[in-house]
């Protein structure tokens, strides 16, 4: 289980760090992946991101409709835009700001299913389980904001009649990455601390414990904006729970996730 926590946040950091291309969209709403060099008042002068060493381009402002920089800035083209200029110089469009719905969403709440297990080996007779995640966040700033979610996890034994499972909630500040230029497709990651309620239930002597206890712990997500209103995500967490001390039995646990979800961003 160490090396998929590893793999996955491997995973993230590669694409963090992958390339971002500004995207120009032309008045037809034909794209072009470029590296924009200059904007000027009528004219954006750019190279084909596909050969940054072969010649010049250059397109009129009515000709676009707007252009996405790999900051996430935005020209308007065509007749739109006045204010302040975007690029290297002049009044060739106005920048949008990310808040703006042309640019970005700053909010979403999404809600997922997925797999969830404990990393501690000392608790052989539990299995592997499924999590519940409802996840709220918002923006305010281009890449920071805040998060606030709840879980719901259950799993059963290997051996005898009983589950063992928590339900909480937690809060953090989220940071946001884009990785493509039109903010597409992006990495949150979240810190978190909560609270969760433990609960372990033993049907055979009709034994059950439940106890609150405090959590710390990240999530992580790559998620997908695939349309003005909705978004895909996937992604996984890890958190570390306070001992658990449930009468006869003692746990000390940390806990894994991994899953996927539907995004509805406003």
């Amino acid at each position: 289980m160490k090396k998929i926590l590893l793999i996955g946040i491997l995973f993230v950091a590669g694409l963090v760090c992958a390339k971002a291309q500004d995207v120009i969209v032309k008045a037809n709403g034909d794209r072009v992946f470029a590296k924009v060099l200059e904007v000027g008042d009528d004219v954006v002068k750019y190279k084909d991101y596909n050969n940054l060493n072969g010649p010049d381009y250059t397109i009129k402002k009515r000709d676009y409709a707007k252009i996405t920089l790999a900051n996430g800035d935005v020209i308007i083209g065509g007749s739109g835009g006045s204010g302040e200029s975007g690029g290297n110089g002049g009044n060739g469009g106005g920048k949008v700001p990310f808040s703006e719905p042309v640019a970005y969403k700053n909010g979403f709440l999404s809600a997922g299913i997925g797999y969830s297990t404990l990393l501690e080996s000392d608790y052989t007779n539990i299995k592997g389980g499924y999590e519940i995640d409802l996840l709220f966040g918002y923006l305010l700033g281009k890449s920071v904001g805040i998060a606030a979610g709840g879980l719901f996890n259950s799993h059963s034994l290997k051996e005898g009649d009983g589950s063992f499972g928590s339900l909480g909630f937690y809060a953090g500040p989220l940071f946001s990455f884009s990785v493509s230029a039109d903010r597409s497709l992006e990495i949150l990651l979240i810190p978190t601390i909560g609270l969760s309620k433990g609960r372990i239930k033993i049907e055979s002597v009709s034994e059950l414990a439940e106890k609150f206890a405090f959590t710390a712990g990240a999530e992580a997500y790559i998620k997908w904006n695939f349309n003005p209103q909705w978004a895909l995500m996937g992604g996984l967490g890890f958190r570390q729970m306070q001992k658990y001390d449930l009468g006869s039995i003692e746990l000390d646990l940390s806990n894994f996730k991994i899953g996927a979800g539907i995004s509805l961003r406003f």
